[in-house]
C-alpha cells in the first residue's frame, strides 16, 4: 500500500501538477521525464499511463487526484480529464482537505467516485503535508483487472456466500483455517488470503 508514502517535492507527475496547478495526461509514463518510478517500486504496481488533476481550495492547490492505467489498456482521453477535473472541482467546493484526510468513509467514497468517473486500475488522493512541502498519499485504491473482477461463485460457497446467506458479519484472522473457505478463488487468482 502507498498510503502514507511521501513524494519528493521535485519528482513525479503529481508533484508537477501540484506545483503548476495544471492537469497532466500522460499515456506513456516511460517516456515522460517527470514520472517517478519510486511509487511503483514500493507498491509493486506497473504504471503505464497516468492522469492527474489538481485539488484546489480557492486559488491554492491542496493536493492531487490521480488515476493510473485506464481499463482495457486504452489511453486516457480529454473526456476522462474533464471528468476527473469535474470530480476535483466538486470535491474542493465542499470538503476541507485536512478533515478529509481523517475520514475513512469519505476517502472510500471519493475513490469510488473517481473510479466511476474514470475507470482505471488505480486511483489515489495525494494531499500536502501540514508544512505544505510534500505530497502524501492519503488514500489509494488498486484494482487488477482480470484477477478477480467478474469472477462468480455460488451463494453457498465461501465466506462471502455464508455472510450473504446468514446476513451476519464475519471477522477471520486466517481464512484458510475456516471451514467456509473456498479455495477455487485462490487457485484462479494465485492470491492466498489471510485476514478477512
Amino acid at each position: 500500500a502507498v498510503v502514507g508514502l511521501r513524494v519528493p517535492p521535485e519528482q513525479g507527475i503529481s508533484s508537477w501538477v501540484a506545483r503548476s496547478g495544471r492537469s497532466a495526461r500522460v499515456n506513456d509514463v516511460a517516456h515522460d521525464p517527470r514520472f517517478y518510478a519510486g511509487v511503483d517500486r514500493v507498491s509493486h504496481f506497473a504504471t503505464r499511463s497516468l492522469l492527474a488533476v489538481p485539488l484546489k481550495q480557492g486559488n491554492r492547490v491542496v493536493g492531487v487526484i490521480e488515476v493510473a492505467n485506464r481499463y482495457e489498456g486504452v489511453t486516457f482521453t480529454e473526456a476522462d480529464q474533464r471528468n476527473l477535473e469535474r470530480v476535483a472541482a466538486e470535491l474542493s467546493s465542499g470538503v476541507d482537505a485536512e478533515s478529509l484526510s481523517h475520514d475513512t468513509a469519505a476517502m472510500r467514497h471519493l475513490l469510488a467516485t473517481v473510479t466511476a468517473a474514470v475507470p482505471s486500475q488505480a486511483a489515489s488522493l495525494l494531499l500536502y503535508d501540514r508544512a505544505g512541502r510534500e505530497l502524501v498519499f492519503s488514500a489509494s485504491r488498486t484494482l487488477q483487472s482480470g484477477v478477480i473482477d467478474g469472477m462468480r461463485m455460488r451463494s453457498d460457497q465461501g465466506v462471502a456466500g455464508w455472510v450473504a446467506r446468514h446476513r451476519e458479519p464475519v471477522r477471520l484472522t486466517d481464512v484458510t483455517k475456516d471451514p467456509r473457505y473456498y479455495p477455487a478463488i485462490e487457485m484462479h487468482t494465485h492470491f492466498t488470503p489471510h485476514a478477512m
